[in-house]
């Protein structure tokens, strides 16, 4: 009791101590607010990774001869339950008369980037019905076909920070886009001469979209669009022109700390045969 009452009288006579601990609270609430949102962050992060990454990103940094060997390898390693290749590139993909959005085309082939990723479970019209995921449309058109990133389409609400799903499926889903791309290419300056110049050839590709894709990672929402990874390579200018990166999931139990040496071992084996 005593304590309390030299306590209060010391308040009442330094009423400045009230500063100190108001910008004390101040601090420590603006610590528990910082840590509960990076916390969420992380958390968030750490549930999405290996949807967008896989459990293992392997990045050659060249183009890969034969990519399928190179998977078929990846894959007999009891430690790796299955592998996938993604080629990408960047264009514009033109969704009406003056509406043209900057965007990263990846290549992939859906049914084997799912097995590593749970892709399928990110695709709004095909996560609904049985069977594997595919480009193809419904009425097994021979026109291209791509699935395209919701977040490309507008922006979430700003109250709810949620998407229009079924609204943006209805006004996008069947509808024809135009993607414009291109390579640079080297050409004689003149006939005959020594010197060259580089320019860009475009390239142009209308498809129809089959499906809707929502990752739950905003940079991947609104810059990805998905088409079958030769088409990708047909637009980044052949085979040997760009490089495939390898998306692995690893078998059940098995920590990526464990598994990244065999990896690494089957790709310097892989590019020493291929060197």
């Amino acid at each position: 009791m005593l304590k309390l009452f030299f306590w209060l009288r010391y308040l009442r006579k330094k009423k400045i101590v009230f500063l100190s601990i108001a910008s004390v609270a101040l601090a420590a609430a603006l610590l528990i607010v910082v840590a509960s949102l990076f916390g969420g962050f992380i958390d968030a992060v750490d549930s999405i990774a290996p949807t967008v990454f896989g459990d293992i990103y392997l990045d050659p940094w060249v183009g890969v001869p034969d990519y399928q060997e190179l998977l078929e390898r990846l894959e007999d390693l009891p430690q790796v339950e299955a592998a996938a290749a993604v080629l990408d590139t960047y264009g514009l993909l033109h969704l009406g008369s003056g509406d043209v959005r900057a965007v990263r085309v990846v290549g992939i082939e859906p049914v084997q980037y799912s097995k590593v990723t749970g892709f399928k479970n990110s695709l709004l019209v095909q996560k609904q019905v049985s069977g594997e995921p595919t480009f193809a449309s419904a009425d097994d058109s021979e026109k291209a076909s791509g699935f395209v990133s919701i977040g490309i389409f507008g922006k979430p609400d700003e109250k709810t920070d949620k998407y229009d799903f079924e609204g943006q499926k209805q006004q996008w889903f069947g509808k024809d886009v135009v993607l414009t791309t291109g390579v640079v290419v080297e050409s004689e300056l003149d006939s005959g001469s020594v010197r060259t110049q580089r320019k860009f050839k475009p390239k142009h590709l209308q498809f129809n979209i089959t499906d809707i894709v929502f990752v739950g990672m905003y940079f991947q929402d609104g810059q990805d669009i998905y088409l079958p990874i030769e088409k990708v390579r047909e637009l980044a200018g052949g085979a040997g022109s760009a490089r495939e990166d390898i998306k692995i999931k690893l078998a059940e139990g098995i920590e990526p700390e464990a598994a990244i040496e065999p990896v690494r071992q089957v790709w310097m084996d892989f590019a020493r045969q291929h060197n």
